[in-house]
């Protein structure tokens, strides 16, 4: 982890040491505190910066959800403006679980693959790597996460898990081709699928 201080993330984010501090708590960029001091991930707060929603109320997770699952996304920019709109369907986790247990997990019927490496299962022509993205319902991820030794403190993570309301993972087993791409990075070597 390349690690910068809040005054830092502060002047990167054009916002205030203490909206640095809400954002840590939030969990929207990944920080460890030593002593009285943050040490916050550079890499997390440029992929905040360029998924930051505009101004304005964001939706709510049941419209961002639907927002997700119905989107007709066709290009980078739309898969990228389509993140914004749908950041807070779920919390966003980063965590380390043992490499050889990655494909395990996202094998798991009580995991729906999503990001990158779902969108290449389904044919896209992607370069997947680390970290993997998935879902996980409420209800399953305390299971989950004492069954795969999945470590949230790890300064390397290998996956990020997005911890969903039950109700709005029922009946999902994976999400369409095109919703795939609204929680891959912007910066992702994209070539788009020809049908979803």
């Amino acid at each position: 982890m390349d690690a910068i201080g809040v005054d830092e993330a502060a002047g990167l984010l054009g916002v205030s040491d203490r909206q640095v501090r809400r954002l840590i708590d939030r969990g929207d960029i990944a920080a460890s505190r030593f002593g009285g001091s943050w040490a916050i991930d550079r890499e997390s707060v440029y992929r905040y910066r360029d998924l930051r929603p505009n101004r304005g109320r964001p939706l709510s997770p049941d419209g961002a959800w639907r927002a997700v699952l119905h989107a007709e996304v066709r290009s980078l920019g739309e898969a990228n403006q389509l993140a914004i709109a749908g950041r807070r369907r779920a919390d966003r986790l980063e965590a380390r679980l043992p490499p050889g247990r990655i494909d395990a997990l996202i094998a798991d019927r009580r995991v729906v693959e999503s990001g990158v490496g779902a969108a290449a299962r389904l044919g896209a022509a992607v370069d997947v790597r680390p970290p993997f993205q998935i879902y996980v319902r409420e209800s399953d991820w305390g299971d989950i996460e004492r069954e795969y030794r999945i470590d949230r403190a790890h300064s390397e993570p290998n996956v990020v898990i997005r911890v969903a309301a039950d109700e709005a993972l029922d009946g999902l087993e994976r999400l369409p081709v095109r919703s795939c791409w609204s929680t891959s990075s912007p910066s992702e070597n994209i070539a788009w699928p020809a049908s979803s």
